[in-house]
């Protein structure tokens, strides 16, 4: 049974995430998780909450760019990482690119502050593709370094 924190917790969560989005849907809700997917900007993002963990994390995956192999989709994800640490990508499985955020619960002010922290990570996400886009279009290894 989840406690009285984690059901408070979650209807924050979930209340936030619906004044973002109309597409909001929990994908799985257990004792100890859940788990939402909501669709921001037609991207979309899942949202995870463990019991007895004090944050959240956000993830988008996006799908890795025809024209990068592992090593320049990896180099890109250091380079990104290097540039924004507080909004971390990663390479997942040789084939997407993800980006998470993760927050603690406490840090975000009662009032808004939710949904104003879910609207830095979808301008991150904003950011993130566009970067990527970029990068794409840079023909070797030296170029998408410096790019970033």
């Amino acid at each position: 049974m989840p406690s009285q924190r984690m059901l408070q917790s979650k209807q924050k969560i979930t209340q936030a995430l619906q004044t973002l989005s109309d597409q909001v849907e929990v994908v799985a809700e257990r004792a100890k998780i859940t788990l939402w997917a909501v669709t921001l900007l037609g991207k979309l993002i899942y949202v995870a909450q463990a019991e007895g963990d004090e944050f959240v994390m956000l993830r988008a995956s996006f799908a890795n760019p025809s024209e990068f192999t592992t090593a320049q989709a990896l180099v890109f994800a250091n380079a990104w990482n290097r540039k924004m640490p507080f909004f971390r990508a990663s390479v997942v499985d040789d084939s997407k690119l993800c980006l998470e955020f993760h927050l603690m619960i406490n840090w975000i002010p009662q009032t808004g502050g939710l949904e104003k922290v879910i609207g830095m990570f979808t301008a991150a996400l904003l950011m993130f593709a566009k970067e990527m886009h970029k990068a794409t279009r840079q023909s070797d290894d030296s170029q998408l370094r410096s790019l970033l």
